[in-house]
């Protein structure tokens, strides 16, 4: 082959190389969408927990039961309590937020620390028919177990 041959056939190749159209790559169909979130709880109304409430109050890890109380809630915020065994009823201030029942006693005294007064700060959830949550409970103390967290469990009586 003449030199000059091979130099054209050379440049007819890179010519027809940058000639070629620029294709855009296929999009990526492997990229993975994110789901809807959840829809919201419905959000709980003084009505779905008034009546009277058999409470088991327990440990945190939910085990062993330390004492059972009876709580009487109104279709209002108004007139809710609790009874501890043979106490006297002792008033409790409801809230409702979303899903949840805040209540809030006390100072009453406790049960479970002998002479001492305790206050109380719960969130509850209805599941399933059961008042399910979490008590933190401040006992006027001067020892370092003056604040505990316990798990409560109810069921409606009938």
């Amino acid at each position: 082959m003449h030199r000059s041959t091979v130099a054209w056939s050379c440049c007819a190749v890179v010519l027809i190389g940058c000639g070629q159209s620029q294709q855009k790559p296929a999009a990526d169909t492997t990229a993975v969408t994110t789901p809807p979130p959840p829809p919201a709880p419905t959000p709980l109304a003084n009505t779905d927990v008034a009546g009277k409430w058999n409470l088991r109050v327990m440990n945190q890890a939910g085990d062993s039961t330390l004492l059972t109380e009876v709580m009487n809630a109104t279709s209002t915020s108004t007139g809710w309590t609790i009874v501890r065994g043979k106490t006297k009823p002792e008033a409790v201030r409801p809230t409702l937020s979303g899903d949840s029942l805040i209540t809030d006693g006390g100072p009453y005294p406790s049960i479970l620390h002998k002479g001492a007064k305790v206050t109380t700060h719960s969130v509850w959830r209805l599941q399933d028919g059961k008042l399910i949550g979490n008590t933190v409970a401040h006992y006027n103390l001067k020892t370092a177990d003056s604040v505990r967290t316990l798990h409560v469990e109810g069921t409606k009586a009938p």
